[in-house]
């Protein structure tokens, strides 16, 4: 089929996996390392059990004795950059999986394989620039660094797609601080996707359900502004609370 020789490691580590399951899909390790040893266009999978997942717009049902969904992510290599953001498997390979695992589970099992949900995070705040740094490059530049930040995976580090997990606006305000052209911020907030209005800034934006995957939403709350002078365009208390030290001034 196009794939290289197995090497021996690789060998020993199917030979094991295989004296696990014995081609029957049972526990939760069964569904995924026989999703990914099967279907070599996978790269991730997370298997949920007592889930039915929803199609069509509809919900999950986490309450579904019998049922199992699979939430798989294809080999982001095999993707255009456009499509590396949010990749999914297509309908046609979907099926096949559930096809194969008709096959080598019980007939009272119901097994549904679907994408992953990507959950946007929206990110605003007003950034300043260092003195003599042009504002319409680093505007663009300013984009690629925090969408890079937020899916690093689409830039070459496949390994950080997974599931679950939280994002804390600390650690994205102190990203964005430590950029050579950020000068400082303010109004920094850290939103979901379902707040369109960016009313509701959060400490940290966690996964929904096991199946969502965070990535970067919209980023157009972010706006760089001119490097100016502190004592006249901005508040000096404004622009010293995000940790800005001034030696010999009293802010009280």
């Amino acid at each position: 089929g196009g794939m290289p020789r197995e090497v021996s490691t690789r060998f020993f580590g199917r030979v094991i996996e295989r004296l696990r399951h014995k081609g029957r899909a049972i526990t939760l390790h069964d569904y995924e390392r026989m999703t990914l040893e099967a279907f070599p266009e996978i790269f991730k999978v997370k298997c949920i059990t007592h889930t039915k997942a929803g199609v069509a717009g509809l919900t999950d049902t986490y309450r579904a004795p019998g049922h199992v969904t699979l939430a798989v992510i294809p080999d982001i290599l095999r993707f255009p950059a456009a499509q590396k953001l949010r990749p999914k498997a297509s309908s046609a390979l979907l099926c096949r999986i559930e096809e194969y695992f008709a096959e080598r589970t019980s007939c009272f099992v119901k097994v549904i394989v679907v994408n992953p949900i990507f959950q946007q995070v929206q990110v605003a705040g007003k950034v300043v620039l260092h003195s003599g740094r042009d504002m319409a490059f680093y505007k663009d530049q300013l984009q690629k660094d925090v969408l890079e930040f937020l899916t690093p995976w689409a830039f070459g580090e496949q390994d950080t797609l997974s599931f679950g997990g939280r994002l804390f606006r600390s650690s994205v305000l102190n990203f964005v601080e430590r950029l050579e052209y950020v000068d400082f911020l303010t109004d920094f907030g850290l939103f979901d996707e379902a707040d369109l209005a960016l009313e509701n800034n959060l400490s940290v934006v966690e996964a929904l359900t096991e199946r969502h995957v965070l990535a970067a939403g919209d980023l157009t709350g972010l706006v760089v502004i001119e490097n100016p002078d502190p004592a006249t365009k901005i508040p000096l208390p404004e622009a010293a609370k995000l940790g800005r030290l001034i030696i010999g001034v009293d802010l009280a």
